[in-house]
């Protein structure tokens, strides 16, 4: 896949390279002129080609008289919108039934909300092939984990130079949330072990407190994997509250229909117990056909919370990170929880950032509880007290915000990317979370060490959803 080829300069140039390379087959699409756009070289057959002019698109302008980029001389007061494309080519792989769809792109270089503009353009293009899809191209969407402290420092400097609105981009979460996979941490070695992270914690939160005494709802933890980490009875008190993500989750119509899997250690009353998650008030069929999922789970709305988060009431600061959807699904829950008397209170939008300087080990599950069995100092700095390698879990201790120690056990998902951290709130624990979520809110910073593990020279590019991004 190739970015910002201009056949008008060089008309040779794109043959030559297919040439040398065994006489590849050729797809270009010049979204500016005609002549300036996106390629793609490949070895298999080439069934078809879309081209799409993204929406959004920074603007610029030029001293007067002087030659746009589109090659037009530019006027008093002009603009100049910097124009984007996408390329679409459906490849016969052979021995391959189905076309593998190739979306190539190459978004704003200057403006976050241009390339989010761009990029929901191009998976609402996508979502309507039935091809598995790869998306790859210079995305500018770069993020603090790419870099070292220093570089991204000089990237700030070298975009306040020039005028550019400078951010952490987000568009690799949009791309994890519509069901691709990294195909770059994909094909990284097994388990990596990270000095520390920066989170941005976004943040939900419902302060029942004793707003519906007597009621005490038992509440249920429902994760994606649809295992119920943490089961709790409500109890109406001042300082109570839920706390949920903020952007949407969904479950598999299959793990809906099951019997309800529970954690070692939890239980659940029998006055409370439905035959599946479909009884729960978490979870229930959208419009689209989709499963919606609700994860909450009990906190404390204390001073010491008030202290660490940035909070708006009832009203959304920022849609972008507070996902209108989310807080919508949210309020449904907690009113199929406490009942219709909860549809007038508010919600708490949330905000923290942390340094956690407490190692994290990325990996898949398996590998990631492999390699901190087999290495003793880091059990100890993760404060992991045993391993349990056939359950596929671990009991590691923590703390609350009162000093009072407790032990918990948790159990990972078999053959997820995962990672194992250190998480601080009122409660502080060694915690895992798949790592598409994790990196929602997170920014690893670089690895201590990469170490291979079975298969590592057999990446995977692309994931259940068949999809994948480059």
């Amino acid at each position: 896949a190739l970015n910002e080829v201009d056949v008008a300069r060089w008309p040779d140039a794109l043959p030559e390279l297919a040439k040398r390379l065994g006489n590849f087959n050729i797809a270009f699409f010049g979204h500016v002129r005609g002549r300036y756009g996106n390629a793609l070289l490949s070895k298999w057959p080439i069934e078809r080609t879309r081209e799409t002019h993204l929406r959004g698109g920074s603007e610029v302008s030029f001293t007067v008289g002087t030659r746009k980029l589109n090659g037009e001389v530019a006027a008093p007061g002009e603009l100049h919108r910097i124009a984007r494309g996408l390329l679409e080519v459906d490849v016969k792989i052979p021995g391959v039934n189905d076309s593998l769809t190739v979306a190539v792109t190459h978004l704003d270089h200057i403006s976050e909300r241009q390339r989010a503009i761009q990029l929901e353009h191009v998976l609402e293009v996508l979502s309507l092939r039935r091809h598995r899809s790869i998306v790859v191209g210079d995305l500018n969407a770069i993020t603090f984990t790419d870099y070292t402290v220093d570089h991204w420092a000089l990237l700030e400097q070298n975009a306040a130079s020039k005028g550019w609105n400078f951010e952490a981009s987000r568009c690799s979460d949009a791309l994890r949330r519509a069901g691709f996979m990294d195909a770059f941490m994909a094909a990284a070695p097994e388990v990596r072990v990270y000095p520390g992270f920066t989170e941005h914690a976004y943040r939900l939160v419902f302060p029942f407190e004793d707003r519906f005494a007597p009621e005490a709802p038992f509440l249920l933890t429902v994760m994606p994997s649809g295992v119920i980490e943490t089961t709790a009875t409500l109890t109406p008190q001042k300082e109570n509250a839920l706390i949920a993500f903020t952007y949407t989750q969904s479950i598999s119509d299959d793990l809906v229909e099951c019997p309800l899997s529970l954690k070692p250690g939890k239980s659940i009353p029998m006055d409370s117990h439905p035959p599946n998650l479909r009884g729960t008030p978490y979870v229930w069929r959208r419009e689209d056909g989709t499963h919606a999922l609700v994860q909450t789970w009990p906190t404390t709305l204390n001073e010491q919370f008030r202290k660490t988060f940035d909070i708006s009431d009832g009203k959304n600061p920022d849609p972008e990170k507070f996902q209108p959807q989310a807080v919508s699904e949210f309020q449904t829950a907690i009113g199929r929880l406490f009942g219709p008397a909860a549809a007038g209170c508010p919600i708490f939008f949330c905000h923290k950032k942390t340094e956690n300087k407490s190692p994290a080990v990325v990996g898949t599950s398996e590998e990631v509880l492999a390699h901190i069995k087999e290495h003793p100092e880091l059990m100890r700095a993760l404060s992991i007290l045993s391993i349990d390698s056939e359950g596929l879990g671990f009991v590691s201790d923590g703390s609350d915000g009162n000093g009072k120690m407790f032990e918990k056990h948790f159990t990972l998902t078999p053959g997820e990317q995962c990672v194992v951290y250190q998480k601080i709130g009122w409660e502080t624990m060694r915690s895992p979370q798949p790592l598409a979520q994790f990196l929602r809110d997170a920014e690893l910073q670089k690895p201590l060490s990469a170490l291979a593990g079975k298969g590592s020279n057999q990446p995977t590019a692309v994931d259940d959803n068949s999809k994948s991004s480059a």
